[in-house]
C-alpha cells in the first residue's frame, strides 16, 4: 500500500512538471528575456550557469559590469502571476503547513532578536509582513503585543494563517491606507518582478520612523537558491545599493543579507 501511494505521488509530481515545463515553453507571452542589467542597465551579459527545475532549464546571466546575477529567459509579469495562483507550491513539493509554521516561528524568532535592540516594546506595534505565507512569523510578534497583518497570494497559506489567528490579506489596496511601524519581506524580493516599484509602494504604507526589514537568500546558499520563482541573486552590497535609494537610514545589513532600514534618518 505505502509503494502504490508513493507511485501516485511520483507520478502526480511528474504530471504537475510536464503541464508546467509544457506551458512555460509553449504558452504565448509567459516567457521573457532580459537584455539589460536589471541592477545597474548594463549590457555586457555572459552566461553564469543553469540548473534543471521541473524540467524546464533555469538560467543565470550575470553582468561583467556590476557582478549582478539574475535569471534571463524567465517567467514575464504575466507568467508570474499565473506560476504563483496554479504552480508555485506544486512545483516545490511543500511539506505540511504545520511543519512549515514551526519553521516560519524559528524564523521569526531569529528575526526578532535582530529587530529587538531598535524596537524595545513591540506592544500596539504595527506590523505588516509581504509574502506572509503560514502566518508563522507574524505569531512570534503577536505574542508580544504587537497588531500583525500579513499579505499573501497563495489562497492555502491564507486560509491556514487566518486559523491561526493571523489577519492574512492579499494586495495592498486591501490595508485601508493603513501606516506600519515595521515591514517585514522574508525571501519575497527575489522573486518580484519589478523590485523598484515595489520598493517604492513599500514606501507608502510607512511613517518616516518607520523600520523595514529585508532578507534574501544569499550566494552562501546560491546552489540551493537557484529556482524559477528566484528572479535575482544578491548580495550585501547588491542589495544596499537598492534599499538606499528609498530607505535613507541602514541600521545594519549582515553577510546572510538580513538588513534592517528606517524610512528616514532620525537625527535625535
Amino acid at each position: 500500500m505505502m509503494l502504490k501511494n508513493g507511485l501516485i505521488m511520483f507520478l502526480d509530481r511528474l504530471m504537475n512538471k510536464l503541464i508546467f515545463a509544457s506551458k512555460f515553453y509553449l504558452k504565448p507571452g509567459h516567457i521573457t528575456q532580459i537584455k539589460s542589467c536589471p541592477y545597474c542597465h548594463g549590457n555586457n551579459l555572459k552566461n553564469y550557469t543553469k540548473k534543471r527545475e521541473a524540467l524546464v532549464w533555469v538560467s543565470l546571466k550575470q553582468c561583467q559590469d556590476c557582478d549582478f546575477i539574475f535569471q534571463s529567459p524567465r517567467l514575464s509579469e504575466r507568467g508570474l502571476e499565473q506560476y504563483y495562483k496554479k504552480d508555485y507550491r506544486k512545483m516545490r513539493r511543500v511539506p505540511d503547513f504545520e511543519n512549515n509554521f514551526s519553521r516560519e516561528l524559528r524564523k521569526g524568532q531569529n528575526y526578532l532578536n535582530q529587530i529587538h535592540p531598535y524596537i524595545s516594546d513591540f506592544k500596539n506595534k504595527k506590523i505588516l509582513e509581504i509574502g506572509s505565507a503560514r502566518g508563522g512569523i507574524l505569531k512570534v510578534f503577536k505574542d508580544l503585543g504587537a497588531d500583525v497583518e500579513g499579505l499573501e497570494w497563495d489562497i492555502a497559506c491564507r486560509e491556514f494563517a487566518n486559523k491561526k489567528g493571523i489577519n492574512t490579506k492579499v494586495q495592498f489596496n486591501e490595508l485601508n491606507n493603513s501606516k506600519f511601524d515595521l515591514i517585514i519581506l522574508s525571501h519575497v524580493l527575489e522573486h518580484v518582478d519589478d523590485y523598484s516599484s515595489f520598493l517604492e509602494e513599500i514606501t507608502g504604507v510607512m511613517n518616516d520612523d518607520s523600520l523595514i526589514f529585508i532578507s534574501v537568500p544569499g550566494r552562501k546558499t546560491f546552489e540551493r537558491s537557484i529556482q524559477i520563482a528566484h528572479l535575482y541573486y544578491f548580495t550585501p552590497e547588491s542589495l544596499k545599493a537598492i534599499c538606499d535609494k528609498y530607505f535613507s537610514d541602514c541600521l545594519f545589513i549582515n553577510d546572510n543579507i538580513d538588513a534592517l532600514y528606517r524610512r528616514e534618518k532620525s537625527f535625535e
